[in-house]
Formats: structure tokens, sequence, C-alpha cells
């Protein structure tokens, strides 16, 4: 008979044996589940959570009437990740070929191509670009073969846009466009998407959140939003229709004549905001990786800095009437035979060289006389010039709100001598972007007031709103110079061609001056011989003035003056967009 001390040391050895092969067991499974399997466990246990970033959308670009110039809609790159998917397949959960059918059909993939390029060794593969919300979706509920109710794994979404430009290649200068930065990212590239970059950019959000073995959200776990935020949007200064009809005439008026270039700005002198802008060669933002040229994508009414010819005696006349110097009916001088002086062994002609009587400073603006012009800027002196060039804004950004705007230096007037003196009175030697050259202008008709170009009136989101007002850049004249230098070139217009060319032009009260300007050969020493730059420039000269234009051509062939070119294409363009810019008859005043 067994003793009760035996049977119970018996038990006690039965329960000690017991827990040392629980603790074993416990060990083994351990060191199996977290060393010889760590890998497939951590990708295991790393599927419960599920960091996303939130997308949303880069802000939108409207004309002044508030319809969309450019505006992003959602899409997503898709990736297989390919230790999930292997993963999936040696747990049994789905197969590579059921992904590859699925995936394929959504995306009208060919099956042969994906099943090869899912024969890879690197983590991540792109399977496509920019799908929409629609394939997205679809993707996110493909089902597992297996179980109806297990999502296929090992596809990743990354949030990004497709930016739209719903009118081509409509204030493509004007906007720009979006492209790569190095890291990849979207950015804005040229123009508003380049300046305005900061506030049309989107701010990117996340979230993190824990999921079953079949991919569903638990409620209960871990949940850390972090809210995205739709990029602002901005709204221009621009009137869609005028844009459309100055590009359709800077358009004819390059082929016209042949010209390598050619830009158009309409400014409304009262407030500074930029009413039109264009240039042609132009591109598609929707597909501006198409472009060959790079200087397609120049914004030449901002980038360009140029010499251009007599426009630049407007100045001229306008300093030296501020000065009280002259009057518009001061003669400059008795008469010329067609050239006079030599300035550093260089000779001041008229353009034809031909013999001229005397001539008050209106005669010299309508003749565009050059000795005059010099005659004219001695009376002024280099320094005087020189600070008045500055305030019209010569040698200063117009910082209107365009990424590339450029400029050019303006040489120290203490520095000048009788060469840079004559050829500044009359628009040589000295540039100017078109933007600067008509806000420069625009303080004739503005009565002495320069205002500050613009082009973005409102910035704005869902949760504020900045308003861009018009604002006073300077005073470069006095009101009465304005007045009176205004009146000269309202003479000047009518004097002009205006008669012959377009008698209905006599119906409206004009003003505007032409240029036609040498250009530097390659050397930067010299002046081509049979290259030339021609503008005009032109406005309302009433008292309630609606626009200033400006229009230039770049190296016209068989025209070399602006008279035969440019100017009656400016005339053309504005009984065009007369209407538009609203200016209307002098009967009607």
């Amino acid at each position: 008979m067994i003793s009760g001390q035996k049977i119970s040391n018996w038990r006690i050895r039965l329960i000690y044996l017991a827990f040392v092969v629980i603790v074993a067991s416990v060990v083994v499974f351990l060191f199996r589940w977290q060393v010889l399997e760590y890998d497939r466990y951590r990708i295991l246990a790393n599927q419960r959570v599920k960091d996303s970033q939130l997308a949303s959308l880069r802000g939108s670009i409207y004309d002044s009437s508030g319809s969309p110039l450019a505006y992003s809609v959602p899409v997503y790159d898709v990736y297989a990740y390919l230790p999930e998917i292997n993963d999936a397949e040696e747990l049994l959960r789905q197969t590579r070929s059921e992904l590859i059918e699925k995936v394929s059909s959504i995306l009208e993939l060919e099956k042969d191509q994906l099943k090869k390029d899912l024969e890879t060794d690197l983590l991540y593969l792109a399977v496509g670009k920019q799908i929409s919300v629609e394939e997205k979706v679809s993707l996110e509920n493909l089902k597992t073969d297996k179980n109806p109710d297990r999502n296929i794994s090992g596809l990743h979404f990354e949030p990004s846009e497709k930016r739209i430009y719903p009118d081509g290649e409509l204030a493509s200068h004007i906007l720009g466009f979006v492209g790569k930065s190095r890291l990849g990212d979207d950015i804005g590239r040229n123009g508003v998407e380049g300046y305005w970059n900061g506030d049309l950019a989107w701010k990117r959000g996340y979230l993190v959140e824990e999921t079953d073995s079949f991919g569903n959200q638990i409620l209960t776990g871990e949940y850390e939003p972090i809210f995205p935020k739709v990029g602002r949007s901005v709204r221009l200064t621009v009137d869609r229709g005028l844009q459309r009809m100055v590009e359709k005439k800077i358009k004819e008026g390059v082929k016209k004549w042949n010209a390598v270039s050619g830009t158009v700005i309409v400014l409304d002198p009262r407030t500074g905001q930029i009413l039109a802008m264009a240039n042609y060669p132009t591109y598609n933002p929707n597909e501006y990786w198409k472009v060959k040229e790079w200087d397609i994508f120049k914004n030449r009414a901002v980038t360009d800095a140029y010499e251009f010819g007599s426009v630049g005696k407007c100045f001229t006349a306008a300093v030296a009437i501020d000065l009280k110097e002259v009057g518009p009916d001061t003669i400059i001088f008795d008469h010329h035979d067609g050239c006079v002086e030599f300035i550093d062994e260089t000779e001041i002609c008229t353009a034809g060289k031909e013999p001229a009587g005397p001539m008050d400073l209106t005669d010299v603006l309508a003749y565009s006389d050059n000795i005059g012009a010099y005659y004219t800027a001695k009376k002024i002196g280099p320094v005087k010039f020189y600070e008045y060039l500055l305030k019209f804004g010569m040698g200063m950004k117009t910082n209107a709100g365009f990424e590339e705007e450029s400029t050019s230096l303006l040489k120290d007037g203490n520095t000048w001598n009788k060469a840079d003196l004559a050829a500044y009175s009359y628009g040589q030697g000295y540039s100017a972007t078109p933007l600067q050259l008509v806000s420069g202008i625009s303080a004739i008709t503005n009565q002495g007031k320069r205002m500050q170009p613009y082009i973005v009136s409102k910035i704005y989101d869902e949760e504020d709103t900045i308003e861009i007002k018009p604002k006073v850049a300077n005073k470069p004249i006095s009101r009465e110079t304005a007045i009176i230098a205004n009146a000269m070139l309202t003479e000047v217009f009518e004097r002009n061609g205006s008669s012959w060319l377009f008698p209905e032009l006599l119906n409206y009260q004009l003003a505007g001056k032409s240029g036609t300007a040498s250009i530097k050969d390659i050397s930067g020493l010299r002046y081509a011989e049979d290259k030339v730059n021609v503008t005009y420039v032109g406005w309302d000269s009433s008292d309630n003035p609606k626009f200033i234009m400006l229009i230039k051509l770049q190296e016209p062939e068989g025209a070399p003056y602006s008279v035969e070119s440019v100017q009656p294409l400016w005339m053309e363009t504005f009984l065009e967009i007369k209407d538009i810019v609203g200016v209307v008859p002098i009967a009607e005043k």
C-alpha cells in the first residue's frame, strides 16, 4: 500500500515536470517567433498599423470675373509593396496571379508586363501614375478569391493632384505651370504659379490607424489624424475675353512680320491692374514637358530688358517740362542738316538724315527727332535725368507678382558722358522690360502718379481673404506736367498716321509714341545693322483713362521702322478691344 506521503511527492514531481515542459515550450516558441521568424511577424504586426497620407488640392486661379484659369483634381500614384505581397502568398491569403489579373484589369495594363515587372528585387514598384479617384477606390476594394471578406494586400497609394488649365494656351505666360522639385514634389514654375506657390500649395495631412488582419479599421484602436489644408486660391486682375483677343492679335503680328517674338501688355493706369499680358510663341501648360526650347517658357513682358528706342522720348520731354526747362512750344533749335555734332566719334542723326527746320518740343516728339531729343536732354543734365528715370521705375523691378521678373542696371548719372546723355535722350543705351516701360509711361496719362503694377487682386481660402488694393508707387512728375505731356502726345498720335491708316481712330481721344531700337550684336559692343526691336505704347488720353497698351515685336523682317509694323498692329488691336476696356468715342463722352 502506497503511503499518502509518496503519493503527494509523485504529484509534486508531476506538476513540476508539467511546469518545466510549459516553460520550455514558451521559451522555444518565443525564440521561434522573436528570432527565427522575426521578419515574418514584424511584417504581420506592421500591417495592423496603417500610416497613410491625407491628400488635399492646390488652390485655383481665377480671372477677374471668377472664371477658372487653373484648378486641380485629386489623383493617386499606386505602388506594389513586394514584401507584403510575398508574405500574403506565404500565408496562403492570396496568389500573385489573382493580384495581376485584378490590377491589370482596372488599370488597363498588360498582364504579362505587370508579371514581369513584379519579378524585381525592389521593395516598391510603381504600378500606376495619376490614377483617378474611381480607380483608387476600385483597387482598394479588391477582394481575395479565397476569402471575399479580405482585401488584397500589397497596394499602397500616394496622394497627388493633376493640374488642369481648361483653356490650354490662354494666359500661359501669366499662369506658369506646375512641375516637379528635385525631391519629386509638385511646385509652381514661372508666372503666378511660381511667385505665389507658397499660397497655392496644399499642406499635407497624415493618418495613423489600427487595422485587423482583414485590413479593416479598428475603431477603438490608435487613430492620430493631422488634417490636410487646401491651398489658397487667387483671383487675377486679368480679363479673360481681353486676354484671348490680345493673344490672337500678337500671334497675327508675329506671323505677318516673321518676328522672333511678340509681347503685349494692357494696363489700367488708374489702378496699376494688369488687364492682359501675352507673348508669342506660347505653349500649353497642360503639356509643358513637350516644349523643346526653354525660351518659350519666358514671359518676355517681365524677363527681357531691352532698349526700346524713341518711346523713351516721352520721358525726356516730361522731365524737361517738369524742370521748367522747356514747354510744348519751346523752339529746341532753329534748324539742322540731318546730322549734328560728334560725340565720342559718334554722329547723331535723324532716321532719314534729312535737314530739318525749326522745331518745338511737340515737333520733336511728332517727328521723333533724335537731335531735338539730345538738345532737350542737355537742358536737363545727366544727374537730374538719371534721378527722374529712377522715379519712372527704370532699373528697378515692378514686383507685380511674377516669379521670373528681371531688370537691368541703370548707369549712375554721375558717370554719364555726352554719348550716354545723347543715347538716353532717345531711348537707347539703357534697358527696361516691357512692363517697366509701360508702368513708367503710365504716369503721364495718370496725372503724374505711377501706380504699382499688380496681377493678383485677391488671395483667399475658407478661413481668410486678403484683398490687394491699388497703391501709388510714386509721383515722378507733377500733375501739371503730366497734363501738358499727355496733351502733346495726343497731338502726336493725331499727326502720326491715325487719319490715313484708320480714320475711325480720330473718333477717340488717344495718345501714343512709337520706338525703333537697334539691337546689339553678339559681342555686345556694337549694334547690328539689320536687326531692330519695334515698340508702340498708346493710351486713352481722356481725363478718365481706361487703359494703356504696349506692343513690341522682336526683329520683324521687312519693316525697319515701327510705323510700318507695330504701330498699325497697335491700332488694329485697339479697335478689337476698345469695347472690352470701355473706351467710348469722343461724341459719347
